[in-house]
């Protein structure tokens, strides 16, 4: 699941003060780390996304995009908007990189707060790593490191996500990981290639 690079850093704004502090994966070795992103990151983000996305359902690997790319500064510009903003307000997102010393950014997990206010003791995961550094352990490192935050730092209570239903490896991951299937959207995108592809949702209880 292609390969990303830092870009030069754009003005931080950082997050907001009195936000809780996003941890460092304490599993890093020198070969390769997990790190939480920051608004400057917004170029290297979209860059490793269209990377990832150009993996989807090409040698080997299952289909996992939609086929629909939004443009690099519609990516960045998106990305941007919800690190900055706080975990108090609707559609905020923090993020973590898994980077390569030899091949920069090549993994990403991200946490999206909810659409309203009444919505925002739940979140949405989105994670992706490339084809190359798949089947190591890496996801289960993404995922340690972004639920213990929530679990840590956030009054969150759900942790949702959607995952295609042809994408065995993922939705394994997800199951051993303790996320529950819940409902499958059937037909919920139609691919170029794919055709009509279902989607599964699982959740993630936080607290017991």
């Amino acid at each position: 699941m292609g390969s990303g690079s830092l870009a030069p850093p754009a003005a931080d704004l950082g997050p907001a003060r009195g936000e809780p502090q996003m941890p460092i994966d304490e599993t890093s070795t020198p070969e390769i780390w997990i790190r939480p992103t920051e608004v400057r990151d917004a170029a290297a983000h979209a860059d490793f996304l269209l990377a990832h996305m150009a993996e989807s359902g090409k040698d080997g690997s299952p289909v996992f995009a939609p086929g629909h790319r939004p443009s690099r500064s519609e990516m960045m510009d998106s990305a941007a908007a919800r690190w900055a903003r706080k975990l108090t307000q609707p559609m905020w997102g923090r993020q973590w990189f898994l980077v390569s010393r030899d091949r920069g950014i090549v993994g990403h997990i991200e946490l999206r707060g909810g659409r309203i206010p009444p919505e925002l003791h739940r979140a949405t995961l989105g994670m992706g790593i490339l084809r190359d550094f798949t089947g190591k352990g890496h996801g289960k490192r993404l995922l340690d490191t972004a639920i213990t935050w929530a679990r840590e730092e956030t009054s969150l209570v759900w942790i949702d996500l959607g995952v295609f239903a042809g994408n065995e490896p993922a939705r394994k991951l997800y199951a051993r990981y303790g996320f529950v299937e819940q409902h499958t959207r059937a037909d919920a995108f139609r691919h170029p290639d794919a055709g009509s592809i279902d989607d599964i949702q699982m959740t993630f209880a936080l607290r017991a």
